[in-house]
Order: structure tokens, then sequence, then C-alpha cells
């Protein structure tokens, strides 16, 4: 008959700080030393009816098994000891453990296999989830090689956590040196445990750690010696990379000692490593008549300081950066360049977007366009054209934002007309007949434009 409160149940119990206050409790308890099944609770029930409560209750019954078990905390491994457990009394266990209770400072031999149901209090093996090891040699084997290597199987996590640790992306041959360490030492751990490796050999796990400490020296020189390298690649870079599944990009710049060639530069979108170069960026931007303000969320904005594109800001995200101008970054090269504005986008900012709509303005009045905008417009999103015949045309400013509209109206005028004849045009006098529920939204920090 299957038994509702198992003999180790039992024993934890009765040395538990319940039985110190219940004596009633305890009197049962060591009336069945070997467990309690349901046909014993007619006993109970006759002659000790608040115990049989508890015990023939499923739910109070598991929170005296929880409750008990709760009070223990592990006191020190005694190794071998040829005494039974006194938890489930076993007489071939042979590592003991002890026990201590937390409150009245009882305290048990218990064997291997019963310290593995005390998962919440084992700190003997580290690095393995005890409730998975149900061998008690198994158990054993895993203890002396925690005594013998003080993290246990956290000593192959102490070497991924270390060499994780640096900031730069080493060479291929480091990470195949390390790789390797990581695979052997996983090896032979697991073979001991199986019992596939004797015990006699236990110290040749030592040997891993020594080649990790000698790979980690040679880590720290290759740090040192690259510590000022602009184009060293970082851990940052290789994450980034590999998020965007530049898998052959990155093997190759691991396969060049780590050092980064002109044409890798193209695909890095790092931050750190784009603001190394803010004097060579600026300097660009200079003879291109911008000045460089600053890299925000990803983007480089910049301010026009001279002829029509005075005082206008302008962004430009660090992706088209790097894929057009990376060779300001890789080569140094700082020249002037016909296109520009073509990469550039119109900064969203209110006080932008009216200077912006101010230089239309002076650009289009030359061939009979008037643009205009207010605060109205602008939280709803769009500007007005007119024309010398009376005509309103509403454009979404989201459509006119790339600076090449600047650069097309400014410097091949004879594009403007085709531009404006693609344009909804309506009378002056029917303005107000816009449908303006399409206008779309263009969201600037607070502010809808």
């Amino acid at each position: 008959m299957s038994k509702i409160l198992q003999k180790t149940e039992i024993n934890l119990i009765k040395k538990s700080t319940i039985c110190d206050k219940n004596t009633n409790l305890a009197r049962v308890l060591e009336m069945f030393p070997n467990g309690i099944n349901k046909k014993d609770l007619k006993t109970l029930k006759k002659d000790f009816i608040d115990v049989y409560d508890i015990i023939a209750t499923a739910e109070l019954r598991e929170i005296l098994i929880n409750d008990s078990a709760s009070e223990w905390k592990q006191g020190e491994h005694i190794g071998e000891k040829n005494i039974p457990c006194e938890l489930c009394g076993n007489k071939f266990s042979k590592q003991k453990f002890t026990i201590i209770n937390k409150f009245n400072s009882n305290s048990m031999l218990v064997g291997s296999a019963c310290i593995c149901k005390f998962a919440n209090i084992n700190k003997i093996i580290k690095g393995e989830n005890l409730n998975t090891i149900k061998n008690s040699e198994v158990f054993d084997r895993l203890v002396k090689f925690n005594k013998v290597y003080e993290k246990g199987k956290n000593e192959i996590t102490y070497f991924i956590e270390e060499y994780n640790k640096f900031d730069i992306s080493f060479p291929i041959e480091f990470d195949t040196e390390f790789e390797k360490i990581i695979k052997d030492s996983k090896k032979y751990y697991n073979d001991f445990k199986k019992g596939k490796i004797p015990e006699s050999k236990l110290k040749e796990f030592q040997i891993y750690k020594n080649d990790f400490d000698h790979l980690k020296r040679k880590c720290k020189k290759f740090v040192s010696e690259n510590k000022n390298n602009k184009f060293i690649c970082t851990k940052e870079i290789e994450n980034e990379l590999r998020d965007k599944k530049l898998y052959s990009t990155l093997k190759d710049i691991k396969s060049n000692n780590s050092l980064l060639k002109d044409w890798h530069i193209k695909y890095i979108e790092n931050i750190k490593f784009i603001e190394q170069f803010i004097k060579e960026i600026s300097c660009f931007f200079s003879k291109n008549y911008m000045d460089f303000l600053e890299i925000n969320n990803k983007k480089i904005v910049v301010e026009g300081v001279k002829e029509y594109i005075e005082g206008l800001k302008f962004e430009l995200s660090i992706s088209q950066f790097m894929n057009n101008f990376s060779d300001v970054i890789s080569k140094g090269n700082i020249y002037k360049s016909d296109d520009i504005l073509f990469h550039l986008r119109i900064l969203k900012e209110k006080n932008n977007i009216f200077n912006y709509i101010d230089i239309l303005y002076n650009i289009l009045k030359k061939h009979k366009y008037y643009t205009s905008i207010d605060d109205e417009m602008y939280d709803s999103g769009y500007f007005k054209i007119y024309n010398k015949n009376n005509k309103v045309a509403r454009v979404n400013l989201n459509d006119l934002l790339d600076a090449k509209f600047l650069f097309v109206f400014k410097n091949k005028p004879e594009n403007i007309d085709n531009y404006m004849k693609n344009l909804n045009w309506k009378d002056k006098s029917d303005e107000n007949k816009f449908d303006i529920g399409n206008i779309g939204k263009l969201q600037t920090g607070g502010n809808f434009i």
C-alpha cells in the first residue's frame, strides 16, 4: 500500500520545530518509523484526532513537509563514513553530509542520495542541478571533483566568463584555441562524472586550467598591444555584425588579426568606433560648407554655413554615412562631394522646418511659385504652394524633406515645373475644401508635423 508520509519525511519532521511544539505529532511519528499509509489513519483518528486532521489532509500534509524542509541548512561535508543515512536508513551510503536545523540546532548525517533532495540548501556541488543526479555514485564522484576544484563545473563557466570580459574581439586563432579548451574540458568533466575517467586521473583537469591561463595571458598581451589602435575590432562591433548576419565579414576581420580593412568600414555602425573619427567627419562636412553638430540616435546632425543652406540643419543616418562616405574614416579622405545633399534629410525640428520653407520660398519665387506655412499647417503635417495663376496645392511635408529637392530646385530649375505639374492644384478660392484627413503627420519631439 502506498505511503502518504515517507520514512525520510518522518525522520526530517521529527527533528523539526513542529515536533518541539506538538508532542502528539512527535509521538505519532515515533509509532510509524517506516512511514504512514492510509490504513494507519484509522488508528490516528481513534487516538490522535488532532494529528489525524493534519496527516489525512493532503494540503496540510504538504505544508507540514515543506515547512519542515525549509528549516534545514547544509552543514559540512563529512566525507566517507560507514554509518546508515539518518534520513532513509541506507546502510551502504558512503559520502556523508550534515544538515542542521536553523531554529533548534538539531542535526543529521545524510547520504549523497538524500542530500540531492535538498537542492535548495546544497552547496557541495557547484554548477550542477542536483535534482537531475539520481545515482549516488555519480554524486560521490562530483563531490571528489569539487574537493579538488573548488568551482566545480563552474570552472568551465569561469573560462567562458573571463574570455568574454575582454572588450576586444580576438583573432580567429584565439577563438579556436578557446573553443578547444571549452570542448575538451566539458568532455573531461562529463567523462569523469560518468565514471569513464578513474579518480586517479582527477588532477589531469588542471591541464585545461593551465591552458586557459596561458590563453588569458595572450589575450591581455593582445589587448595591451592594440588598446590605442582605432581600427581594432571590438566585441560591440562583433556583436553588431552578428546581429546583421554579416558572418563572412566578421570572419575576414578575425582572420586579419581582428583589424578592420578599408572595405570592412562601410559595414560598421558602432557609435563608439565612429566617435573616434569626429575630427575627420567634422572636416569632411566643413569642406562641404556644413558644421558638424552631433551624433544622436544613430544619426549625424549638421548645419549649413554658406549660401542658400546657411543656418539649415540636416540629418544623415550612420548607415547612410558609412555606406557612402566610409573612406572619410578608412582613408582620411576629406573632399568636396557634389552630391552630398542627395544623402541628407531636413532635420525634423519645428524652427528648422520653418527655415526650410522660407529657403524654398526664396528659391521658388523666382519661378512664380510661393510657399506658405503656419503653426496649424505644421501641426497637421503640410505646407502650401501657390502659383501665379491663383492656384494652391497642399504638400505633405514628409514628401519634401529629402535635401535633394533643395539641390534640384536651386541648381536645376528646369525640373521645378515637372515637379509642380504633379501636384493637386485647386483654385485659391477653394483651398478650404482640401481633404486634410489624408495629410501625413511627422513626429518631432512633442510636436507633429
